[in-house]
């Protein structure tokens, strides 16, 4: 059972963490061409809350410190019943972190171990702009340096949040 109070509280210190580095940065120069400051500025302007769950017992945990891969790989395979998602997670502090979304837009995190009070904070990507950021040798579509921060510069399609 998820602990709603814990959860809660984790998902606004999320929040306020998003806030706060959103805040510093936007204080410090950025590139002429970037619509946003940093992956929080993105993802605190475009992403939404997602609510946890178990892993479901058809989904077996994916290596560590691969959460990138992990997601896509996972969500490539599912025939269209996940989605790739990235942003921030936190149990313990917050982390730049990519999971999937089931239909019920409920977390399946295939790297790390169910949290009940952990909260995620993200945005969804089609598997094109996932692959896209992949061949040019990078895990992550909102860090994708090799291919100058396409994301960053608001050039990259995501789902738009409801929420």
């Amino acid at each position: 059972m998820i602990d709603t109070k814990k959860t809660a509280k984790s998902l606004v210190e999320l929040k306020d963490y998003l806030t706060m580095v959103t805040a510093v940065r936007s204080r410090m120069p950025k590139p002429d061409n970037f619509t946003f400051s940093g992956t929080e500025d993105f993802v605190l302007t475009n992403g939404r809350p997602w609510t946890t769950q178990r892993r479901p017992t058809s989904v077996r945990q994916m290596t560590m410190n691969h959460c990138f891969d992990n997601a896509y790989r996972l969500a490539a395979s599912s025939r269209g019943r996940l989605r790739y998602v990235e942003g921030f997670a936190t149990s313990v502090i917050p982390m730049h972190h990519g999971w999937c979304v089931d239909r019920e837009d409920k977390v399946v995190d295939p790297t790390w171990a169910y949290d009940k009070s952990a909260s995620y904070f993200g945005v969804v990507f089609p598997l094109a702009s996932v692959k896209s950021a992949r061949t040019g040798g990078n895990a992550s579509v909102l860090d994708d340096f090799r291919n100058d921060f396409p994301a960053l510069r608001g050039l990259v399609d995501f789902e738009k949040s409801l929420v």
